[in-house]
């Protein structure tokens, strides 16, 4: 069988996360217009309450592991992309703080099941397939989010209200849910008492090997989460382009431009990773990269640049992520024991979600006082993320 051969369940998880992002991504496009420029709210509003997303995100991602390996993670999966819709009504409060609550819930229940659903793609593949696997699921997942924001840009353009813009994306968030239950999975509780097969060739591999994965899993759990402290929402790109444009249309743009280009790269990433070292690309290509991007939409905004030379840092961050996320779930799956899959998933979107919460904090205050100052401290700390996974991985060959 040809070894880039994708079976009908990895398709189904993958089309699953791209109808996903198709319903929630124009959420997470216009909802830094709404908070900003119709509810008026400050930006240290918006800084805080990604805060408080990513912050809770942090434990329900940890949680929706744990419960994944103990109860099954289909279920786990299923259960909580019911629940994501809930975000969909967020615009139909004019109130801050109820708009919060709902954005909220409805993006913890979304870190619920995604240790679970990226369990289930590696325990459906290959070990050779994993990487394509991973790549697929971040190419149609971003897809999917690259045509949330172009519906959302066209939607907006011709006057249609925002929190109708929302709602629409109910309809592909239920067909996201309907993939994962045709998915052919039977979950598997492991036993507390009983070893399985794949946890005994775990532990007869030998104790370099084993050092080798626990430094590559923390290089990544650290890396990815001083990432989360310079990986901040792309609501502040948004905001800024649209600053210096005149034009809501324009920052939604740049979020498209994002997204489809970190849909491409982690395709591509996924179909030639066993051509290269996953963890020095994961370091160089990744979280580097994503640096460079940053610092790039900084100096555009500082001496006040064309548009195009902010559009080619968002594009740089596009690539980086595409990187990212297509080689993080791959790696973590490779190294781990499958009884163990969905809590060790839990751990990297705790990770970034930890991240997130310290970086959305850190970016709102530095853009308060320049916005060029936010952009230049997510270029350092990405280049700090970069050279920890590079020294914690540099013994690995994966």
């Amino acid at each position: 069988m040809n070894k880039w051969y994708i079976n009908k369940n990895a398709l189904l998880l993958s089309l699953s996360a791209g109808f996903a992002d198709l319903g929630y991504q124009a959420v997470l496009t216009g909802f830094p217009i709404y908070m900003f420029f119709y509810l008026k709210a400050p930006i240290y509003v918006l800084g805080l309450t990604y805060a408080v997303v990513y912050g809770g995100g942090s434990l329900f991602g940890l949680f929706g592991g744990l419960l994944a390996d103990r109860f099954g993670k289909k279920k786990i999966a299923t259960f909580g992309n019911l629940l994501i819709p809930i975000l969909s009504f967020c615009a139909f409060s004019t109130n801050i703080f109820l708009t919060v609550i709902l954005f909220s819930l409805g993006w913890w229940a979304r870190n619920l099941r995604t240790p679970a659903r990226r369990g289930m793609l590696s325990d459906v593949v290959s070990v050779e397939q994993k990487s394509k696997a991973f790549g697929l699921m971040h190419f149609l997942d971003i897809g999917g989010a690259a045509l949330a924001a172009l519906y959302f840009i066209l939607l907006l353009y011709f006057k249609f209200q925002i929190k109708y813009i929302f709602l629409i994306g109910v309809i592909p968030l239920l067909i996201s849910t309907l993939c994962i239950v045709l998915v052919e999975y039977k979950d598997e509780k492991p036993s507390l008492l009983k070893e399985t097969a794949s946890s005994k060739v775990y532990q007869q591999k030998s104790d370099e090997l084993q050092k080798i994965s626990q430094n590559v899993l923390w290089g990544i759990l650290i890396g990815t989460t001083l990432f989360g402290f310079s990986y901040y929402s792309l609501g502040y790109p948004i905001i800024t382009l649209t600053q210096l444009s005149g034009k809501d249309t324009i920052g939604a743009l740049s979020y498209f431009i994002y997204l489809f280009i970190s849909g491409i790269t982690g395709y591509i990433v996924g179909w030639f990773a066993g051509k290269f070292n996953k963890v020095k690309f994961l370091g160089l290509g990744g979280y580097i990269l994503s640096g460079f991007g940053s610092i790039i939409i900084g100096i555009g905004y500082l001496l006040h640049l064309k548009l195009i030379f902010s559009f080619a840092g968002v594009a740089i961050l596009g690539l980086g992520l595409g990187v990212i996320e297509t080689l993080e779930p791959s790696i973590i799956s490779l190294i781990s024991p499958k009884e163990k899959i969905s809590r060790q998933m839990g751990k990297l979107t705790a990770a970034r979600s930890i991240g997130l919460f310290i970086g959305n904090l850190a970016m709102s205050l530095l853009y308060i006082s320049n916005p060029y100052f936010s952009y230049e401290y997510a270029f350092f700390v990405s280049v700090i993320a970069g050279g920890i996974i590079l020294y914690f991985g540099r013994k690995a060959h994966i």
